[in-house]
């Protein structure tokens, strides 16, 4: 298997992100909508302080993501994020690509001084 990279999503992410957001959300059984998700997606990728989506890829092939969102708690004195969708595409499953998201957004909320923990 390739190496998994994994990088912040951009606004040139957007298209591949909903196409695998609808693939998640079909197979989840959750109702979804490209025109009410796109411009939210946008706003969250323009706006550092609400969150960050991270891309995984191997070689040239964009096969997961992870959205994480920043919330305000007194339990912890301050910021915290949670990881509100992790999908990796299911040929790509069972090959760390998961573990690399997670260890990613883990030591991405570090740095924004928050903690982060798994929505649920």
């Amino acid at each position: 298997m390739d190496r998994v990279a994994i990088r912040r999503a951009t606004s040139s992410d957007v298209l591949v992100l909903l196409e695998m957001m609808a693939f998640f959300n079909a197979v989840e059984e959750i109702p979804w909508s490209a025109a009410v998700i796109e411009p939210a997606l946008r706003h969250l990728l323009a706006s550092p302080e609400l969150g960050f989506v991270l891309v995984a890829m191997v070689g040239q092939k964009d096969v997961g993501y992870a959205v994480v969102t920043f919330n305000y708690d007194l339990k912890f004195a301050g910021r915290d994020a949670f990881v509100t969708e992790l999908f990796v595409r299911p040929q790509h499953r069972r090959t760390g690509v998961a573990r690399r998201l997670l260890a990613v957004i883990e030591a991405n909320a570090g740095i924004e001084g928050t903690h982060a923990r798994a929505k649920g």
